[in-house]
């Protein structure tokens, strides 16, 4: 559009085009000289320091509320039609559990697919280092047997050398438990967890004490009897044996399995663990020995059609991944294979099965 504007001297009305804005012009009427002014381009806002910056206004009106809360927002994506992924790392409630043959069977599998290299890698560390410790327990014994000529002495530090040598393979095992644990969670693998079990080293050798005098207290208690009373020694071991697998080893080592895992995981006395496990375990002992039973079988199975090597790994691999399978099972507790779990039908329940009723003791 054009310019108008009057002449600075004799006030006489101008019109130009707006192509000449803030060009010089002389007036035809007396001939001054002066700027054609700029259009006007309305008013200008304030200018802002710097760091008060403001955002500018909408051009449309008012700036959009935020939004709602989700159960406020009509528009929010629905939620509801299915769980959403959640992944279990960490320990949750211990909560017991009835255990499921095929379940077992296939939480084992999975894990065993997805970790057994994990597995082999720390079986072999363990295994290096046992060699080393018991290679420099075996040198030591060599050389104080040649140093020393006493016999009671040498044989004092003997099996001084062999309970030291347990000692750390118990406590080498405890690591190797706390290993498997991140493992079957699904946790990255740390193989430095080998190495930290001294916390719990204490409490495990009590329990494996305790467990000792309850398998075979009995069988031995019996044993000593019939020594005594001059049973013949076949009829004395026969009798040993019935006894230890009876009122023994089936009773005891299936209802006291968890207790050591128990200690390691969650910390417990050696007291409670026991108790936990024997409640855990409670319905649990003829499936856990039929799973042991085809686990076995299968192996053997697979071993003679791989001249052994199928035998080793499941000696090796898979047995140590499900006995912590069948741990985390029995207590309630999800592995890697759960991942993705169902929600409960009751806050709190356990992702293998229902949720106690409310108020109810969790070992009932």
């Amino acid at each position: 559009m054009p310019i108008e504007f009057r002449c600075t001297q004799c006030n006489k009305l101008l019109r130009t085009g707006d192509d000449t804005a803030g060009k010089q012009a002389k007036c035809p009427e007396c001939g001054a000289v002066m700027s054609i002014p700029v259009p006007d381009q309305g008013p200008v806002p304030p200018s802002q320091p710097m760091g008060g910056f403001q955002a500018a206004a909408s051009p449309f009106g008012a700036a959009p509320a935020p939004a709602p809360p989700d159960s406020l927002n009509p528009y929010q994506s629905p939620t509801g039609l299915g769980p959403e992924p959640q992944f279990f790392a960490s320990p949750g409630e211990i909560r017991p559990t009835p255990l499921d043959f095929s379940a077992t069977f296939s939480r084992t599998w999975t894990v065993f697919v997805d970790r057994w290299l994990y597995v082999f890698g720390a079986k072999i560390l363990l295994m290096v280092i046992t060699f080393i410790i018991f290679g420099v327990i075996q040198v030591a014994q060599i050389g104080l047997g040649a140093v020393v000529q006493n016999g009671p002495i040498v044989f004092a530090c003997t099996l001084l050398s062999q309970v030291v040598g347990n000692v750390v393979q118990v406590w080498l095992n405890i690591g190797m438990i706390l290993f498997l644990l991140g493992v079957v969670r699904g946790e990255e693998p740390r193989f430095g967890l080998i190495f930290a079990g001294g916390p719990f080293l204490l409490s495990i050798i009590l329990c494996i004490i305790l467990l000792g005098l309850l398998t075979l207290g009995p069988a031995g208690l019996a044993a000593g009897l019939l020594y005594l009373g001059g049973v013949p020694p076949w009829v004395n071991l026969t009798a040993f044996l019935i006894i230890l697998l009876v009122p023994g080893i089936i009773p005891f080592t299936f209802m006291f399995l968890q207790a050591p895992v128990l200690i390691i995981d969650r910390n417990m006395g050696v007291i409670d663990a026991l108790s936990t496990s024997r409640q855990v375990m409670a319905g649990n002992k003829l499936t856990l020995f039929l799973i042991h039973l085809v686990a076995l079988l299968v192996a053997i199975f697979v071993g003679l059609l791989t001249c052994l090597i199928g035998l080793a790994v499941y000696s090796y691999i898979y047995a140590p991944i499900l006995y912590i399978v069948i741990y985390l099972s029995v207590t309630g507790q999800p592995t890697m294979a759960d991942r993705y779990a169902m929600p409960s039908e009751q806050p709190g329940g356990s992702p293998f099965g229902q949720a106690s009723p409310p108020g109810s003791s969790p070992f009932a």
